[in-house]
């Protein structure tokens, strides 16, 4: 009878020992703990299960590291890509390791909040129960394995007891629909936004949830979302850089399953919305489908770091006024090449307090950016020196009085007593021909390069670059969209279309004074006459 026993002791400890083994695992490896003990819902071959393990793609791990490492992310995304799921687990992950450890989801709608607190009670129901349980009274007094509480907004993660511990300790999650009161007088370790471009009163839900975790030391935050236009989270996409938020894209690709006959029907069947909801490029996340205005924009194709132009390039301006509007001044030079570089950016958003100028202001401002001094050789002496700007193609507006201003000037006056010395011309208005020369500049082509390794290589440029120094302009063309009634034109956006117009009326009218009229096609009867007359004129004399 006691040998009978001896293969069930030793079955048993060879268990524990391996149950200790997978502990240390799961706590020192995190894509182990994902990818071997991890179930998600399943959403493609219900048939044969609800439940599969959660294997990491490529583009996913690289998302849970950049989650790990930086303290502010968003994450513009893909439909169907699993980065809520990545985003719980996360929070999971932190919430067993981490005694006290607290995350707060806000989600678009209470049934949102109560379905992602469903996805974190799924992943911890499905946990080894050796691991982690639901908590009853039959375990309440089990030490060596976590415990879970779930309510429909709530989940209590219940720390093992120890030699060092006399009671449990626990981490929480709580998941809440998006309000402006929904996570203030609250403080939390993880703060996860999820959808965040379709919360209502995005901005203010914001700015009363961040102080949450706006800590000197601690505290994570992650926004996730397919974009929506004109949204509050596009805006801080767009302005991550100066808000302090590291950005982490998701394309379509990131599933490996999906394919190119697969997207070609997708496509096809939302010709309108693919861009968005399934985008290869953050510029096709940030866009809107067929009424982007100027699809051909790229970053990598059409933005250049900022530098010098040489001081042979011809320079010229285009500016809007902004009367009400912002306002916009823009420096163009044009290298040997013809590509036209735009190389200075002054100008505002709107509702932006802290630039708000007077006209003579500006002009002072901009005179002052365009003047140094140097030394001067024959001078024997520092002379004022100030870029070579042939002209500023300004908008119909400055041109006219303003029935308030009971001086009688217009902008251009203003614009000289602030000092501005350089001449003033009147640009093309036309709205079609604007975008169609927009389009000219933009349109991409491809040449050959050799890099510094000698290797040569294609590449996409323009003939339109602007400098990174130019963010404005920079942010605001993605965002710009055709007029509904005519797609020949962009759509009046005064919050984003003044950089557009003021930096198209310097392409305009200079592509107007740089292209040749078209040379009038003789017919066949008009081209035998000059021949005639030439001849004629030969046994004339009259030409040697």
């Amino acid at each position: 009878m006691d040998y009978a026993l001896k293969p069930v002791k030793a079955d048993a400890k060879r268990e524990l020992a391996r149950r200790e083994l997978e502990r240390r695992k799961i706590r020192d490896d995190d894509f182990y703990f994902v990818e071997n003990y991890v179930w998600i819902e399943n959403k493609e071959d219900t048939e044969t299960t609800n439940k599969v393990l959660f294997k990491l793609w490529e583009e996913q791990k690289q998302a849970w590291r950049d989650i790990t490492t930086h303290d502010r992310c968003i994450v513009p995304k893909a439909r169907q890509i699993g980065i809520t799921w990545l985003g719980l687990t996360r929070a999971i992950k932190w919430m067993l390791e981490i005694a006290g450890f607290k995350t707060i989801i806000l989600s678009q709608t209470d049934e949102y909040a109560k379905d992602a607190i469903l996805r974190v009670d799924f992943i911890l129901d499905n946990l080894p129960k050796w691991f982690c349980q639901r908590k009853s009274m039959d375990n309440l007094y089990v030490k060596d394995i976590w415990l879970f509480e779930y309510t429909s907004r709530h989940i209590i993660l219940w720390h093992p007891i120890d030699e060092t511990k006399d009671m449990r300790e626990f981490a929480e999650i709580t998941a809440r629909p998006s309000t402006k009161s929904s996570a203030r007088s609250l403080t939390c370790d993880f703060l996860i936004f999820d959808e965040w471009a379709y919360h209502d009163a995005a901005k203010l839900v914001f700015a009363a949830a961040y102080p949450t975790i706006n800590r000197v030391g601690g505290g994570k935050f992650l926004g996730i979302s397919t974009n929506q236009r004109g949204s509050y989270f596009e805006e801080v996409v767009l302005d991550r850089v100066s808000m302090g938020f590291h950005l982490i894209f998701i394309s379509v690709w990131a599933d490996p399953k999906r394919d190119n006959d697969w997207y070609q029907q997708t496509k096809q069947t939302m010709p309108d919305t693919w861009m968005q909801e399934y985008p290869e490029t953050l510029e096709q996340a940030m866009s809107a489908g067929k009424r982007t205005a100027l699809p051909e924009f790229s970053r990598s194709v059409h933005v250049c770091e900022t530098f010098t132009p040489p001081e042979h390039w011809p320079r010229w301006m285009g500016a809007d006024n902004g009367y009400n509007d912002p306002f916009c001044w823009y420096k163009f030079a044009i290298n040997e090449d013809g590509i036209v570089f735009i190389y200075y950016e002054f100008t505002r958003k709107k509702n932006d307090a802290t630039t708000v100028l007077g006209y003579s202001d500006q002009a002072a401002k901009v005179w002052a950016d365009s003047t140094w001094e140097e030394y001067d050789e024959y001078e024997g002496c520092d002379v004022d020196r100030h870029d070579k700007i042939q002209y500023i193609a300004i908008g119909l507006d400055a041109w006219s009085t303003h029935h308030r201003d009971q001086s009688g000037k217009c902008l251009i006056n203003y614009y000289v007593d602030g000092g501005l010395k350089y001449p003033f011309v009147k640009p093309l208005t036309d709205r079609k021909l604007r975008l169609a020369t927009w389009h000219h500049y933009l349109k991409p082509y491809s040449i050959e390069i050799t890099d510094e390794h000698g290797n040569k290589k294609i590449v996409q440029t323009a003939k339109l670059q602007i400098m990174d120094c130019c963010t404005e302009l920079i942010r605001t063309l993605p965002l710009l969209v055709k007029d509904k009634n005519n797609n020949e034109v962009v759509e009046d956006d005064s919050t984003i279309d003044n950089c557009y117009d003021g930096a198209g009326y310097g392409l305009i009218t200079h592509h107007r004074r740089n292209s040749s009229p078209p040379k009038a096609e003789e017919s066949r009867g008009s081209e035998f006459k000059q021949k005639l007359i030439k001849q004629t004129s030969r046994k004339r004399g009259i030409l040697n």
